[in-house]
């Protein structure tokens, strides 16, 4: 299975998407395959689906702008809250199943990360919102911590990404979150820290400033 026979059906002129991608939640129907949780019907090679969908991504990331990436975002999106919410709404489920919701959380995040490191962050159309994002599965003691590390590496992209245009204030908020936040007892704080200074530039250091660090 590849991502690329998926691609051609979202590529269109003048690096924008067609009219029936934008205007209709196909994206979100062929990511909603990543896993069982948003994927009724028989069992699929998740792992293999998830291979496909990251080469369809990275297709269509090279091929569009940041003014038209938009309905990629949102998609990637709704993605995330609707695993989440499914996780959150079904705490009866047996082990195996738990177990696969939160291995699709964690693909579902990847994907975002892929987008987000894409060019330094060049195609992050809505930092705010992602910046939103990141602040609530922060804050959410429930997030299972394998998918922790995929949320800071999220932030550390946002954070660092030249392109992605986040602002410095709600930069130095997003790091006070998460050195305030839940996972304290994980040593998160000291990994952002590390991640930031390794990058050490006037904008990291006041973001760390800021928020207290």
């Amino acid at each position: 299975m590849t991502g690329i026979p998926w691609f051609p059906f979202f590529n269109g002129n003048l690096r924008m998407f067609p009219a029936a991608v934008v205007q209709t939640k196909v994206l979100q129907i062929i990511l909603s395959k990543v896993g069982p949780a948003t994927q009724s019907g028989p069992e699929l090679p998740w792992a293999l689906v998830f291979k496909a969908l990251q080469q369809m991504l990275y297709s269509m990331a090279c091929n569009t702008t940041r003014e038209n990436c938009g309905v990629i975002w949102d998609a990637l999106m709704a993605l995330v809250w609707h695993v989440w919410e499914a996780m959150l709404e079904r705490q009866d489920v047996d082990e195996s199943t738990r177990h696969a919701f939160t291995a699709q959380l964690e693909r579902s995040l990847q994907l975002v990360l892929n987008l987000s490191m894409y060019r330094k962050g060049l195609l992050v159309t809505k930092p705010e919102q992602l910046q939103q994002m990141c602040m609530r599965l922060v804050q959410d003691t429930k997030l299972p911590e394998t998918c922790q590390e995929n949320v800071l590496h999220i932030v550390a992209a946002l954070l660092l990404g030249q392109a992605s245009g986040l602002r410095l204030e709600l930069s130095a908020v997003l790091v006070k979150v998460v050195r305030v936040g839940v996972w304290l007892k994980l040593n998160i704080c000291s990994d952002l820290c590390c991640v930031l200074c390794s990058r050490a530039s006037a904008s990291s250091v006041h973001v760390l400033c800021c928020a207290g660090v």
